[in-house]
């Protein structure tokens, strides 16, 4: 770029934010980087985020998907290239609405599952439906999957027109005990 070699270094940060920032400080100060640019886990952004702003370095966050990335965390050295969960909200609400008023919600205890939560929950009351439940899937630790995902109240589901998740694990657990409850348009909208 402008004459200047690319060189990628990867390094794993194993899911802890203190590994991250130190890993990150280590390029800085060893291999002379000139930005950074990753992370997947949410916590991990915003931990690269704060890291970015100390040391005014750039950083392209490819993956962390909590909104604070960017805004109530974000810095003018930190950037993410996609949408965010009130984007996604604005934009389908009115079609959701359109398909049914009652909504239950699923979604994963971790920073993009609770914001896109937060985010619907709004735009869908704000189109003139109504939330009747949410169900919060407690998060796995990195890389683990929970064996026995809790299903959604029954009494909470079966008095909504639709169900929608905001966690791909909670296709399953969630959706299916929807179906079960009588729900007949399960809609699917994650990562």
């Amino acid at each position: 770029i402008n004459g200047k070699e690319l060189v990628v270094i990867s390094e794993d940060d194993g899911g802890k934010p203190a590994d991250a920032v130190r890993i990150a400080e280590e390029m800085l100060i060893n291999d002379k980087v000139v930005m950074i640019s990753g992370t997947f886990l949410s916590h991990i952004g915003l931990a690269v985020t704060d890291f970015a702003a100390q040391k005014k370095i750039f950083f392209m966050a490819a993956e962390p998907l909590a909104d604070a990335v960017v805004w109530e965390k974000g810095n003018r050295y930190t950037f993410r290239p996609f949408d965010y969960a009130p984007s996604q909200a604005v934009a389908f609400a009115p079609s959701l609405v359109r398909m049914g008023k009652r909504w239950y919600i699923a979604y994963a205890d971790y920073a993009w599952g609770q914001s896109t939560k937060d985010a619907f929950v709004a735009e869908i009351k704000k189109n003139g439906g109504e939330v009747t439940g949410t169900h919060v899937r407690v998060q796995a630790q990195p890389r683990q999957v929970l064996a026995n995902p809790v299903e959604p109240r029954r009494r909470d589901i079966e008095c909504c027109d639709v169900a929608l998740t905001a966690d791909p694990l909670e296709d399953v657990a969630g959706l299916a005990a929807g179906r079960r409850a009588g729900v007949e348009h399960p809609v699917v909208c994650g990562p």
